[in-house]
């Protein structure tokens, strides 16, 4: 099961079960559907490292989704 954290937000985390090894941008708007987050620019962490969303989401795996800020 793929725990997704919305960090900055309200949102409880999201649990999803997966079958198989899929990509986060599949996953990511399932959980943010679930979490009711509004998906926009984020930064995905997994084990301390950045996560782009071509990137495999295993079964195991704990991803921690902050929104991208931007500011001058």
């Amino acid at each position: 099961m793929v725990i997704i954290r919305f960090r900055l937000s309200e949102a409880e985390p999201v649990r999803l079960e997966l079958e198989m090894p899929t990509s986060l941008e599949k996953v990511l708007p399932r959980a943010a559907a679930q979490a009711k987050v509004e998906l926009g620019g984020y930064i995905a962490i997994r084990n301390g490292e950045v996560v782009t969303s071509d990137k495999t989401v295993e079964p195991d795996d704990v991803i921690e989704v902050f929104p991208a800020l931007s500011g001058g």
